[in-house]
């Protein structure tokens, strides 16, 4: 796990948009608003931030990565090996697959240690989100 994480594969864009998802799951008004401004400085659109809040991309890798991030949240972390494979047939080494679980981890402890803190959002705060038709 720690050798995994040692040599990053998932870019900066990517990391983010994890973040975005779940922290839109997590409903972390913090989070939102952090990753968002983070998002911005690492090439995400204003779009892109939406859709990766949503838990979706036009890339199919990425869309992917943002579906199986919504279902380990959504889930408490329980799914299938269907699941799995489905990232991995989307192009995901194991060693990437590693990286997105730590990721989701991490932002899930920063949700809730911001949702327990009470913390005041002092980014610009996340837009809502608009409903897809």
């Amino acid at each position: 796990f720690s050798f995994a994480l040692s040599k990053e594969q998932l870019s900066s864009r990517f990391l983010e948009q994890i973040a975005l998802t779940v922290s839109e799951v997590n409903d972390c008004r913090y989070c939102l608003a952090a990753h968002s401004a983070i998002g911005r400085t690492v090439g995400l659109s204003e779009e892109a931030i939406s859709d990766s809040r949503r838990g979706e991309s036009p890339d199919a890798k990425e869309a992917a990565g943002l579906e199986f991030t919504r279902q380990v949240v959504s889930n408490r972390g329980q799914v299938t090996d269907g699941e799995v494979a489905k990232l991995r047939k989307a192009g995901f080494t194991d060693g990437e697959i590693t990286e997105i679980l730590a990721n989701i981890a991490l932002t899930l402890f920063t949700n809730y240690f911001n949702h327990v803190a009470g913390t005041e959002v002092d980014f610009p705060a996340a837009s809502e989100l608009e409903a897809r038709v």
